[in-house]
């Protein structure tokens, strides 16, 4: 169904599809405490591209995997942006890092 549905959920208010009585596609939540989610959601978890802006201005943009900032994306905390590669809610490195030589084991037979 490609309609859009208002549901209250435990902690506040979810307009968008919904797949099995969960947010399942893009939708817009909107929790009791001001915070709120704008993306894509997969069985009722944040995945995909989203933004999420926390009641204390707190923001970040970018790729989630199961609830987790997780790829490319933008952390903004008052003055402090992180920007780069996260790793299911850890920030990694920033943008361009990720090109350094790795270290590795050569294999000789």
């Amino acid at each position: 169904m490609s309609m859009y549905e208002l549901t209250l959920v435990e902690d506040g208010v979810y307009v968008g599809k919904l797949k099995n009585g969960k947010p399942h596609g893009k939708g817009i939540l909107k929790y009791t405490n001001g915070s709120r989610y704008v993306g894509e959601f997969e069985e009722g978890k944040y995945q995909g591209q989203g933004m999420l802006t926390c009641c204390d201005s707190t923001t970040y943009e970018g790729e989630w995997e199961d609830n987790h900032m997780h790829g490319r994306g933008r952390l903004i905390i008052g003055d402090d942006v992180q920007e780069g590669w996260w790793f299911m809610g850890s920030f990694e490195c920033h943008y361009g890092d990720e090109l350094e030589p790795c270290n590795y084991v050569e294999i000789k037979k």
